[in-house]
């Protein structure tokens, strides 16, 4: 390489470095700071939105005034009513992003602000951010139609905003409304009360794990663990239950709202629901009332803090009639198939033990095991992910003969660094020859299952064993 050649490619990379840091990283910062620099509100952050008046001019309507208290939203009355957070944080997205298109005045004198509308403004809107406080306000619209003339109040420029903040201004009470009877994360829950007359249902999360991170509305906490039946017994819940359940009431929404000259008695409640959050003070409360007279399946609800009564259907869902016993954890082993690294048993004739390698499994026993890796290993996978859907279904009456002294199968599962998880010993079958009795190795308790595990087993696994010889023809058998 001359040296022409060695300038001119020095030269050639040196361009290439100007434009990828000055065009490129360079031209996407200078977007995002002119970006910053034309928001309307430019220290305002969705999450630290404390409280929003949207104020008209016309004395005849109502101001929108909306308040964030112990981390739900809040339409400030009388009457009192709960905003939907999701509504609440497209309004927060949407001020946060609100640009001005171009200054029309830098300083405008009191009398120039007529011909904008904002001698009058139509509309003030006031926000409360932390500490901190801002205030706009909203004058004519655009001679085109599509956008507005505002001022950051008291002395800001007169300005010019997209027509998209109507989408802000136009909201209305009814259209902010929250129709769930129970809002917020059901995966935030942490607790849950439920009184039916005088049985008392609870469970209560054991947070093993909690991870915070911030999204576009607020901070929150990420979190995992494990749920017990408090009351009426003690007890593992079965977590996905709880979550099912939660969800259920979560997805319901409200047929309508009663008025307040609507009375309904509920005086004595069929349901009485309570669910505490991770990191909120008080519990969202609510009462399931008498049915509609008209509707059998429909009930009056009532949501507390704010009191709001509504109608519910509960045609197609069976949250009304859950208890404690429903949420009862059966899972012989409660596991992730993942985690399992080693698997060991006895499968009627058969022996197993298999090790997890890698993404597979290897096994050892049988010695010489039917068809290739893949084959063996999706033959292990069938097993853990059935073992993970199998549960009890009832205590095994006292004296049953469940053959579990000499049981037809065992199955060991070993976590990593060889850790037991347990085993699983597989009885007689019941009475009606189509379950089984089951045991988990060193515990007391015997229960039955609806299914027999042995032939499930078998099933998961049948592609390991060599098929069955078919017997030859006798010689004396007649042609």
């Amino acid at each position: 390489m001359n040296r022409s050649t060695l300038i001119l490619l020095i030269l050639v990379l040196g361009l290439g470095g100007f434009y990828y840091f000055y065009d490129v990283r360079g031209g996407k910062t200078r977007e995002e700071a002119e970006k910053q620099e034309k928001r309307v509100f430019p220290g305002l952050k969705a999450e630290t939105l404390m409280g929003l008046e949207l104020k008209p001019a016309k004395s005849e309507q109502a101001p929108l005034v909306l308040e964030k208290r112990d981390g739900r939203w809040l339409r400030k009355g009388p009457p009192e009513e709960m905003v939907s957070l999701a509504e609440v944080g497209r309004m927060a997205d949407g001020l946060v992003d609100l640009q001005r298109n171009e200054v029309i005045l830098e300083s405008p004198k009191p009398e120039e602000l007529k011909q904008f509308g904002l001698e009058k403004p139509a509309f003030e809107l006031s926000l409360k951010s932390g500490p901190a406080s801002s205030a706009l306000l909203v004058g004519d619209k655009l001679p085109d139609g599509n956008g507005y003339y505002a001022r950051v109040a008291p002395s800001g420029p007169v300005v010019t905003v997209p027509g998209t903040f109507s989408a802000i201004i136009d909201k209305t009470p009814a259209a902010l409304r929250e129709t769930s009877p129970l809002p917020g994360d059901p995966g935030k829950a942490v607790r849950v009360k439920m009184v039916r007359g005088t049985q008392e249902t609870e469970l209560v999360l054991n947070v093993t794990k909690r991870e915070e991170e911030k999204s576009d509305e607020e901070e929150f906490s990420m979190l995992e663990g494990d749920w017990k039946v408090e009351k009426p017994f003690q007890a593992a819940a079965d977590s996905s239950k709880v979550s099912a359940f939660l969800w259920d009431w979560n997805r319901m929404r409200a047929g309508r709202f009663m008025q307040p000259g609507e009375k309904v008695d509920f005086s004595k409640s069929e349901l009485r629901l309570e669910v505490w959050e991770d990191k909120r003070t008080t519990p969202q409360v609510l009462e399931i009332g008498p049915p509609v007279a008209v509707q059998p399946t429909m009930r009056y609800a009532r949501r507390l803090h704010p009191e709001e009564v509504m109608v519910l259907d509960f045609s197609k869902t069976e949250a009304l009639t859950r208890d404690g016993e429903y949420f009862r954890d059966r899972h012989l082993l409660a596991f992730q198939v993942d985690e399992i690294e080693k698997v060991e048993g006895q499968i009627g004739s058969h022996e197993l033990a298999a090790q997890r390698s890698g993404g597979d499994w290897q096994l050892s026993k049988p010695d010489k095991p039917e068809g290739d890796v893949a084959t063996q290993s999706s033959a292990l996978s069938n097993l853990l992910w059935d073992l993970t859907e199998v549960q009890w279904s009832s205590v095994a009456a006292v004296g049953a003969a469940s053959g579990l002294d000499r049981p037809r199968a065992r199955l060991t599962l070993y976590k990593p660094k060889k850790e037991k998880l347990g085993t699983i010993l597989v009885g007689a079958k019941t009475p009606d020859k189509k379950g089984c009795y089951v045991q988990i190795e060193g515990k007391p308790e015997v229960w039955t299952c609806e299914s027999d595990l042995l032939t499930r087993w078998e099933d998961s696994l049948r592609t390991l064993w060599p098929a069955p010889a078919s017997p030859s023809p006798s010689p004396s058998a007649s042609p």
